[in-house]
């Protein structure tokens, strides 16, 4: 297992990052805008376990600095544990610089849900790679968190994955209705939470073939 001290700091530093969630739920429904994408009992759902991912960060952080952990029932222990461990900070990592990484592309930090003027389709930065990379940084983030803190009870935010997937699908069909071909284009040719690689390299090779 890592060190109980690295894991307060690790934890301290998930729980400041996903104190930001709860704060664009709120601010992203605040903005003035001309439509809405998603569809409320999507963003209702998304949103509630958003929020819930986020009150599991904070339990569990709690009982780290109460030094309660690893002794409740539910954290589970194996022999790969410090492996598991390593693997669930990497992807936290990867979630974190993947969410930044979306900010920049966007030139602002918010997962916004709604049409606002102006809005147009971003295909730079990570936005050539995925359609929705702060989803998928909450992915990472997620499975990240259930191998770092080893509990089970980070297991209901499998629920999260087709919460997602709603929550992306929703969009894109307003996006589709907003932008018409330019979205359906960019849809096809960039994968929704991963890079469409092998998708790109069939792509490839259709183009190359001659003409018969």
């Amino acid at each position: 297992m890592l060190n109980l001290l690295f894991m307060k700091v690790f934890a301290v530093i998930t729980l400041i990052s996903a104190a930001f969630v709860p704060q664009y739920i709120i601010r992203h429904r605040e903005k003035e805008a001309t439509s809405q994408i998603s569809s409320k009992p999507v963003a209702s759902f998304f949103a509630i376990m958003s929020l819930t991912f986020v009150f599991l960060v904070i339990a569990h952080t709690i009982l780290l600095f109460r030094d309660m952990y690893p002794d409740m029932p539910f954290i589970f222990s194996t022999p790969i544990d410090l492996s598991l461990q390593l693997v669930g900070v990497a992807l936290i990592c990867a979630s974190l610089s993947l969410a930044i990484w979306g900010a920049f592309s966007l030139g602002e930090f918010a997962g916004d849900l709604r049409l606002k003027k102006g809005h147009r389709v971003i295909k730079t930065g990570v936005y050539h790679w995925v359609r929705h990379p702060l989803y998928s940084s909450l992915i990472f983030w997620c499975a990240g968190s259930l191998l770092f803190f080893k509990s089970f009870l980070f297991l209901i935010l499998f629920v999260l994955v087709p919460a997602v997937y709603l929550e992306a699908k929703s969009e894109g069909k307003s996006l589709i209705e907003a932008f018409g071909e330019e979205y359906e284009n960019y849809r096809a040719t960039t994968g929704m939470f991963f890079p469409k690689v092998f998708k790109g390299r069939e792509t490839s090779l259709r183009k190359s073939r001659p003409k018969r």
